[in-house]
């Protein structure tokens, strides 16, 4: 399967899922280990925007760059 596209907006979309998630995960791994995150809700909300846009820019959603 296509994991990048090769038009830009595609790539655009995917690196902004990629650095959302990043986000979002290092979001959990503060809350998890007791620490605030004013944050989280925000992060959370926005994978699902993330995730569509890849789709509406011809990317398949991937989460890492591995």
């Amino acid at each position: 399967g296509v994991t990048h596209p090769s038009h830009s907006a595609g790539r655009e979309a995917q690196v902004a899922l990629i650095e959302g998630f990043n986000k979002l995960l290092s979001g959990l791994n503060k809350l998890f280990s007791g620490q605030e995150n004013p944050h989280f809700g925000r992060e959370m909300s926005s994978i699902g925007s993330y995730i569509l846009n890849c789709w509406k820019n011809g990317a398949i959603p991937k989460f890492s760059k591995g």
